[in-house]
């Protein structure tokens, strides 16, 4: 289990680096196995139904490995003998636990749209209000531009902080891995399009429940 001071740790760590490129981080790590996985089982057409447990093997071949790689990551780091083994697995615990946090990218997101908004660029600002939200933004007004971002900041709210936050109290790092993932596997195949109606449905239904 997450006690509470690796939680405060976690939670200012995200605030102060957010997710650099620099760093390896769990969820583009997932989003690039879920684009092998893909691949590997869209291989060939097949029928909706193929298609759908075709995303059930998806979803089963991500949040399986989530779990059990960070469990047994774990184990390692508690384990590490030594005063500088504790204080090594407690940084990589606390960097951990910031990854399934994203409060500083949710905030610097909707400062980049609500700055632009101010400045009068409104073309700007839909520029930017498009890389958080799905739906056109090219004819929105200045109304609809602050409405959608303050629409995407309480959506992403649950996924970014209050969804994580749950899993981790309730089940540790290791369900809270498996939450990213099915968040992640929702906002990559979990679509209701030509495309992904039938492969995403599985990950689409998984994440409505989870959160």
């Amino acid at each position: 289990m997450i006690g509470p001071l690796q939680l405060i740790l976690a939670f200012f760590l995200d605030l102060m680096i957010g997710d650099p490129q620099w760093l390896p981080h769990p969820v583009r790590i997932m989003g690039k196995g879920i684009s092998r996985a893909e691949r590997f089982l869209r291989g060939r057409p097949t029928s909706s139904s193929g298609e759908r447990w075709a995303g059930v093997l998806l979803v089963l071949s991500i949040i399986v490995p989530a779990f059990l790689i960070t469990f047994f990551i774990l184990i390692i780091l508690w384990t590490l003998p030594g005063t500088a083994g504790t204080i090594i697995g407690m940084a990589a615990v606390v960097y951990l636990t910031a990854t399934t946090i994203a409060i500083r990218g949710l905030i610097t997101s909707a400062q980049a749209v609500i700055r632009t908004v101010k400045e009068g660029d409104l073309e700007k600002a839909r520029r930017n209000l498009s890389m958080i939200v799905g739906r056109d933004t090219h004819s929105l007004s200045r109304e609809d531009i602050l409405k959608a971002t303050t629409e995407t900041l309480s959506e992403n709210l649950s996924d970014g902080f209050i969804a994580p936050l749950f899993y981790l109290l309730i089940g540790g790092l290791p369900l809270a891995m498996v939450y990213k993932a099915i968040n992640t596997l929702d906002s990559m195949v979990g679509y209701n399009n030509d495309t992904y109606r039938h492969f995403g449905w599985a990950a689409a239904r998984l994440d409505d429940i989870a959160n």
